[in-house]
């Protein structure tokens, strides 16, 4: 029977549990976990972990295969218990979600499997051997624990300009344009005959002021190519050409250089110094990064406070 599936924005697949090494098919259920009572089983979990199950025995095999969907098995346990405590604490609560809001989201979720009216979903529904009063159940769930998660970020207040500016000031040597470097070479190989009197043309020519280093290029090594490197992050140059290249400027040419026993020339055809990234230009990606950080710790010490004030058993 296939199910639609609703999770919570915290829930991801990941996850854990015994009998890892069965196929689908030899699948029991058991009891993994249980929340005041509630239990949690193994099929609950399957319907969550099975797409991303596949994919790993596509991979993996023997134990590594058992360890990651145990892994994977466990993770989705722990969610799934989560997603119990918000539903408990929402119960708590005197506000409740209005139906209007339900419905529109089951319209939502019949637009995008295709359905132009609520009768053709229903009809897909029975195709699958679901119900409408199963899938409202599951949609509801899973609001009330989103509406307790925002709930918990709200109480918590947004980011301030403050907040972000403070953190580019006390990270801004992370926001810089890195340095590039734009290069051509010319390299003639150690197994190369007459390689002594090559690298004495080159290096007589290269001493020339209307030299064409790309016709250099053409002459001595004309199965190479055009000899561009590109544009290279100046940081990341190897030694060898970080030395040569290090008070060079747009024209120059350094070689030869011995690098790995070969002979190579190297012309820059560009370079760009580093530059320091405006704050306006990272604002909002600071903003974005600060505001997944303050979610992710209010949401762990929003669980661990659930779970200190409730019975939580593993049973695997």
């Amino acid at each position: 029977m296939k199910k639609i599936i609703f999770l919570p924005v915290f829930l991801i697949f990941t996850v854990a549990v015994p009998f890892v090494d069965a196929s689908p098919a030899q699948e029991v259920n058991s009891i993994l976990a249980s929340v005041n009572g509630e239990a949690i089983t193994l099929m609950d979990v399957l319907p969550l972990t099975m797409p991303r199950e596949n994919q790993l025995r596509a991979i993996y095999s023997g134990k590594l295969l058992e360890q990651e969907i145990r892994t994977l098995r466990k993770n989705t346990v722990d969610r799934l218990i989560d997603s119990k405590l918000l539903q408990k604490e929402y119960a708590n609560q005197t506000f409740r979600i209005a139906n209007s809001d339900i419905e529109r989201e089951i319209d939502r979720i019949a637009e995008n499997m295709g359905c132009r009216s609520r009768e053709e979903f229903l009809e897909k529904l029975r195709k699958d051997g679901m119900t409408l009063e199963t899938v409202r159940l599951d949609l509801e769930k899973n609001m009330m624990a989103q509406t307790m998660i925002q709930r918990q970020i709200m109480i918590a207040g947004k980011i301030t300009p403050g907040e972000v500016y403070k953190y580019f000031l006390d990270h801004k040597k992370e926001f810089v344009k890195e340095a590039k470097i734009g290069l051509e070479m010319l390299k003639l190989e150690p197994s190369r005959p007459e390689l002594s009197k090559d690298v004495a043309e080159i290096s007589a020519a290269l001493k020339r002021q209307d030299v064409d280093f790309s016709a250099l290029i053409k002459k001595y090594t004309p199965g190479a190519g055009t000899g561009n490197l590109g544009e290279i992050e100046c940081r990341l140059l190897r030694p060898e050409f970080a030395a040569a290249l290090k008070n060079a400027v747009t024209g120059a040419v350094a070689g030869p250089l011995q690098v790995d026993g070969a002979t190579v020339w190297l012309k820059v055809v560009s370079y760009q110094k580093a530059v320091a990234i405006e704050f306006k230009a990272v604002e909002a990606q600071i903003t974005q990064e600060l505001e997944k950080k303050r979610r992710e710790g209010i949401l762990q010490e929003y669980f661990k406070y659930l779970r200190k004030n409730a019975v939580v058993e593993y049973y695997f």
